[in-house]
Order: structure tokens, then sequence, then C-alpha cells
């Protein structure tokens, strides 16, 4: 077997944003019915241990379906890239840059509070393990809106080609 071009989280990463993929399609039988593959063959691709990911037409499929790009988002960033989307966007439109990061913080310190509360009682279970890592997955998808948020504005303010 060849050499990974990545670490083991960044693999986990992609695990991972499969699992909110599937999640907000409906579950595993609901992504089945939009895809070609099998809830057995969904649920492999969430699965940490489990060697395969999720085929690029399979991705395509359920992120058509949810109407956002959950894990296109996540390879975008592994490759070093802020996943933007097409066409232009009016300045009216853009989410004022502040707010956004102002939200983000409060939603980061809100996070900090729920790890803290984890180990309020000296002893880390698993369950209390997983619903950490469950609220720190939503707020790097957050995160990840807030960035590309503020891609926006960058790609507002840059001047129109004249073709």
């Amino acid at each position: 077997m060849a050499a990974r071009k990545h670490c083991e989280s960044a693999y986990l990463a992609l695990k991972a944003a499969a699992r909110r993929l599937i999640g907000s399609a409906g579950g595993l039988e609901a992504a089945a019915n939009v895809t070609r593959v099998s809830k057995a063959s969904l649920g492999f691709y969430t699965q940490p241990t489990h060697d395969q990911h999720m085929p690029a037409d399979v991705i395509a499929d359920l992120e058509a379906d949810i109407g956002d790009p959950v894990i296109t988002r996540e390879l975008a960033r592994l490759s070093g890239y802020a996943l933007v989307p097409e066409g232009t966007v009016k300045n009216s439109q853009l989410v004022d840059p502040a707010h956004m990061v102002s939200k983000l913080a409060r939603d980061l310190g809100e996070f900090a509070q729920s790890v803290e509360d984890m180990d309020e009682d000296g002893v880390r279970e698993a369950h209390e393990i997983r619903r950490c890592l469950e609220e720190m997955n939503d707020l790097l998808d957050r995160a990840a809106k807030c960035r590309d948020g503020l891609y926006e504005h960058l790609v507002a303010l840059q001047p129109k080609s004249k073709a």
C-alpha cells in the first residue's frame, strides 16, 4: 500500500464530514434512497475503522440533495483552499464580517464551557467526549461558513474584469 499524503486526522475529518452529510440527509436510509449505494456501504464510509471513503458521485448526490457541500468543503480545506459559492454576491447580501466573527467567538465560548462541564466531576466518559466531538464538528462547520463569508467579502471587493 502506498504512503498516504495526509495525516490520519485528515482522513478522520473526512469520515466525520461523511457522518454530518448523511445525518443532514436524514440518516442512512434516506441517504441510500438518493444515491446508488446501500445503507451498509454508507455506514462503512462513516466508520473511522473502515478504510473505504465515500465515492465522489455519492458525495455529489448527497450534497445536491441537502444543498450544502459538507465533504467538498472539507476536501477544499485539506488542499489549502476555501470553498466560495459561485456567482457574484451583491454587497447588500453579504453578512457583516464583524457580526460573523463575534458570533463565532460566542459559539467558541459555549464550546469551551461544554468542555469544562465534561470535566466537572473529574471523570471523562465516552458519551461526554462524543458530545464534545459533535459540538466541535458543528463549530468547525460554522467556522468554515464564517471563513467562506469573509472570502465572499474579499471577492466582492475585487475589481470586475472586462470581457
